[in-house]
């Protein structure tokens, strides 16, 4: 473990879809449907289009695509994959593993099930804390929405758009953000979700650094942001709490500053995000 820090800065990914579908849910959600079609180790089978399927990977991995995600009948394989180079206060908590046809983007939100090692999970930390990071074929490493653990199949699940590598993350401060991943918002209906640290000396205070859309539609309004707005819509009170009416489809990167208001003057610490 690392030395605790009283502050902290870290990037999370935060997804907004025009509206429910079988990628969406809630913590603790467990993907069903499908035919469990376990996939070898070359091309898996094609995935009909329009009824979706479940397939079996390496290690109890587990992708549930749910019917019309797909825009074609399309064999699909989920193997084993490189480690990811994660960003720094996090280390992996679980082997990677690999979606392909790599580049393959759903129509809708598709599940994944990474793996999660319980052996390389510290003591205290809780499975809200557990984060599902994806690399891009161009390299890019991102967090994606995890809606859900199940301890029985030790799987943490994610909401996806596409595929790519998977891995199950945990964060190695002591001081740290609870959740440390930010579930998907839906436009036109009301979000809520109040972070929080475990660890802290005193009082929490909170600021948004910095945020960039990196997919999905261009914002209405041109109009400079207001003060700590996380995505349109959605701003953060200096309490933790991320509200408000999503009115953009798409994906933000947000990097957010929490100072412990019992040793302010101390060095930010920083979770990189690329």
């Amino acid at each position: 473990m690392l030395r605790r820090a009283p502050a902290l800065v870290f990037a999370i990914c935060l997804v907004f879809v025009a509206s429910c579908s079988s990628g969406g849910g809630s913590g603790g959600a467990t993907p069903s449907g499908g035919t469990g079609s376990q996939n070898g180790s070359g091309g898996g089978p094609g995935v009909n289009a329009a009824t979706g399927d479940t397939l079996l990977g390496p290690n109890g991995s587990i992708l549930f695509i749910p019917e019309a995600a797909l825009g074609q009948n399309t064999p699909i394989s989920v193997g084993n994959g490189q480690n990811i180079p994660l960003p720094n206060g996090v280390a992996m908590a679980g082997p990677a593993i690999q979606a392909a046809p790599a580049g393959l983007r759903f129509l809708k939100p598709a599940v994944i099930g990474v793996p999660v090692n319980p052996s390389l999970i510290p003591d205290g930390v809780e499975p809200s804390e557990l984060r599902v990071y994806a690399q891009e074929a161009d390299g890019s490493v991102l967090s994606v929405p995890a809606i859900g653990y199940d301890p029985i199949r030790g799987l943490l699940y994610a909401a996806i758009g596409g595929f790519t590598t998977f891995q199950a993350a945990v964060p190695m401060f002591d001081f740290a953000i609870v959740p440390q991943t930010i579930k998907m918002a839906f436009i036109g209906a009301f979000y809520s979700e109040t972070l929080s640290f475990r660890n802290n000396s005193g009082g929490v205070t909170w600021e948004v650094v910095s945020t960039m859309q990196t997919a999905g539609e261009a914002p209405e309004s041109e109009e400079e942001a207001p003060v700590n707005q996380v995505a349109p819509g959605l701003t953060l009170s200096s309490t933790g709490t991320i509200s408000g009416f999503p009115n953009t489809y798409g994906t933000w990167a947000i990097t957010l500053r929490a100072t412990d208001s019992a040793t302010p003057e101390a060095n930010v610490a920083e979770v990189s995000h690329t």
